[in-house]
């Protein structure tokens, strides 16, 4: 089934086994605040709620019953509405379509658009992504602890290469999967390397770095082998049961989006090779997100 809002850039996170998309930019390109919610079981749509401001290219994650928006802009030009220490706090459960409350947090945040991130262990960790004022790409990361209302107090590494819109994931075992000893980590992909402060950005240089940013276990950042191609905005999830990461799609030129999938073991996360797939997505895409519903 269709999504019924068609958008990019939009917060993607899944909660209690239903798929949440939350603002980005709509087919008029300007941003948005409209929230739907899919269920995967009856493969219905329906709609949420509305943010409390149009939001896009900010980071989404989810925690216990609530989902969290954190960073991004207000506008297609992120000069005039990048959100600084703002957090926006989603619970599906609460009401017919959900409830959107708003905190500050004691500590500030980056201005910064595009970064990648995602939750671990009550700790939603953002990085890279550019900075407000002039595009430029960034190599920092930081951590938000939910139940503290601020960052952390751990100096988290930064990454290899200063770049935007590139895929994240968290790679999170649970006691019930196949390897649930496995260290904690972020796994980013791609990116865009060039400054630039216009949402959808009018020129890009892709990047086909791989890094691995284990949190618990070191606090350091390693780039493992490079991908096969270089790709913006590209999808990335875990396969816990295979033990693999795969990456969906990215723009390998500005406005030129790729339909392929690429896989990498995660047993040593570091030693690669990776594989494209024979089966690709049905449509081209990026600035999208793949989700998955166990976590």
């Amino acid at each position: 089934t269709n999504i019924p809002t068609p958008r990019r850039y939009s917060g993607i996170v899944s909660n209690n086994g239903r798929i949440y998309v939350m603002g980005g930019i709509n087919n008029s390109f300007v941003a948005t605040n409209i929230v739907e919610e899919y269920d995967p079981t009856l493969n219905t749509w329906r709609t949420m709620t509305t943010m409390p401001v149009t939001l896009q290219g900010f980071v989404a994650a989810s925690e216990g019953q609530d989902v969290y928006a954190l960073g991004g802009t207000t506008t297609t030009d992120m000069t005039t509405g990048t959100i600084l220490n703002t957090v926006y706090k989603f619970t599906p459960g609460i009401g017919a379509t959900g409830l959107w409350s708003t905190k500050v947090a004691s500590t500030s945040f980056p201005a910064k658009v595009d970064m990648g991130g995602c939750a671990i262990d009550g700790t939603i960790f953002f990085n890279t992504g550019r900075f407000y004022s002039d595009g430029s790409a960034q190599t920092s990361s930081d951590g938000y602890v939910v139940s503290a209302n601020t960052t952390t107090t751990l100096a988290e590494a930064n990454f290899s290469l200063a770049r935007f819109g590139a895929g994240s994931a968290c790679y999170r075992p649970l006691p019930s999967d196949p390897n649930p000893t496995d260290p904690p980590a972020i796994l980013l992909v791609g990116g865009s390397t060039l400054a630039n402060t216009i949402q959808s950005p009018s020129s890009i240089l892709p990047s086909n770095r791989y890094d691995v940013y284990q949190t618990a276990a070191s606090n350091t950042v390693n780039s493992g082998p490079l991908l096969p191609v270089s790709l913006f905005f590209p999808a990335i999830e875990i396969s816990y049961q295979l033990r693999r990461a795969y990456i969906f799609g990215g723009a390998s030129a500005i406005n030129v989006g790729t339909n392929s999938v690429y896989r990498i073991d995660i047993t040593n996360p570091l030693a690669g090779p990776w594989t494209t797939l024979t089966t690709s997505m049905p449509v081209t895409r990026y600035g999208h997100k793949a989700i998955i519903l166990s976590r």
